[in-house]
């Protein structure tokens, strides 16, 4: 892409997947602004993008008009926002335009069905956008059954940095971080402690499975967790005796995470519901053996025991199933069904693939003739 853009990016300023956005399109030429919640900033600023921040505190009213003044002042060839409704109903109705929205799954699938109001304020969201870029095709045909039309959609994810997310080979000293002896073997969770991801499930499973592998282990993440599951799932573990097996882990490093992808047996993610997770891309990357539910956006990407594993994840025996077969692979068809998983990730998901996708988006939507009329802006998302 030759043009340079003025790219407004309004989201979750923590959120790894907006910062390597941001730092891409940056390296890619582009003058970009972030444009987040003053304590929703991320740990460190992305390197050559500037930021606008907004108060946590101010009501709707005053957010949206501070950021008006703002975009008045950057001027933007494009506002992007993300989260349908979080950052897409904020930009939807600063009258920016022209304004893509980024959908990233729950919030077309379980956030709208929480309450009226929430569904409300996405189909606002969506009808005041001039495109949407949704991270799978079957999120993509939900929000047009929200939207109740099929305005400018694409299917675009954030993309993988392969170079980052490779296969290592060390699995001796990552075993060692972990307390485990060089020959062990462990499965690893890589999503967070929510009831939404099933952790009780993979527990029930993993119980059997160790009655088959008495000294396998398996890795939870201990972060930004829902306490009160974090105390059932505690409470599971000392009933069944199954303490020894667990190791806990705290936040992780994008670097810590590779390592930990690269030397597990498998890696499950097993939620009711799923857009196109990037723990699983960044997984299949590492030539990690993947065990996922079984859901239309997945099937995008796994093909059933060629790379990867897709289950019911509801079930635990089928989960179990699916983690006995892959434990008791041959060497030999490890290394093939790990080499088939990282080829689809570089087909198909590198960060400059996919950014490339992102940015034919900015163009088309730069191209739109804005409508500076904010009234007629909001008439028209309400009527």
């Amino acid at each position: 892409m030759n043009r340079s853009l003025k790219i407004a990016l309004l989201g979750y300023g923590s959120s790894p997947h907006i910062g390597r956005l941001a730092q891409t399109l940056a390296n890619r030429g582009h003058q970009v602004c972030m444009i987040c919640r003053r304590d929703d900033a991320g740990t460190e600023p992305v390197p050559g993008v500037s930021y606008y921040y907004f108060s946590p505190t101010d009501s709707y009213i005053k957010k949206i008009a501070a950021i008006r003044v703002h975009l008045n002042s950057f001027k933007p060839d494009i506002l992007h926002s993300h989260f349908l409704s979080y950052g897409g109903i904020i930009g939807t109705l600063t009258g920016f335009h022209p304004h893509l929205i980024s959908l990233w799954g729950c919030d077309v699938i379980n956030v709208p069905q929480e309450s009226f109001l929430k569904k409300m304020i996405s189909k606002v969201a969506l009808r005041g956008a001039d495109g949407w870029l949704s991270v799978s095709r079957h999120i993509q045909e939900e929000s047009y059954l929200l939207a109740g039309n099929k305005l400018n959609s694409e299917v675009a994810i954030w993309g993988i940095d392969t170079e980052l997310f490779k296969p290592q080979t060390d699995h001796a000293a990552v075993k060692e971080a972990l307390g485990l002896l060089p020959d062990s073997k462990y499965i690893l969770s890589p999503r967070i402690l929510q009831p939404h991801y099933n952790q009780n499930v993979l527990l029930e499973a993993f119980k059997k499975l160790v009655k088959q592998a008495p000294n396998i282990a398996i890795v939870l993440i201990q972060y930004n967790s829902d306490k009160s599951y974090e105390a059932e799932l505690l409470k599971y573990i000392h009933q069944h005796n199954l303490t020894k097996n667990v190791v806990w882990q705290k936040y992780l490093t994008p670097k810590e995470l590779v390592g930990l992808y690269s030397s597990a047996e498998a890696v499950v993610s097993v939620p009711r519901t799923d857009g196109t997770p990037m723990t699983v891309l960044e997984a299949m990357s590492c030539g990690a053996i993947t065990v996922a539910s079984d859901l239309p956006s997945l099937r995008d990407w796994i093909t059933h025991k060629q790379t990867g594993w897709l289950v019911n994840q509801q079930n635990p025996n089928a989960l179990y199933d699916a983690l006995n077969e892959i434990i008791n692979l041959s060497p030999a068809e490890k290394l093939k069904i790990s080499a088939a998983s990282r080829q689809v990730i570089l087909e198909k998901a590198t960060i400059d693939h996919c950014v490339s996708i992102i940015e034919s988006c900015y163009l088309k939507a730069a191209n739109i003739k804005p409508n500076t009329n904010y009234l007629q802006t909001i008439k028209n998302v309400l009527w």
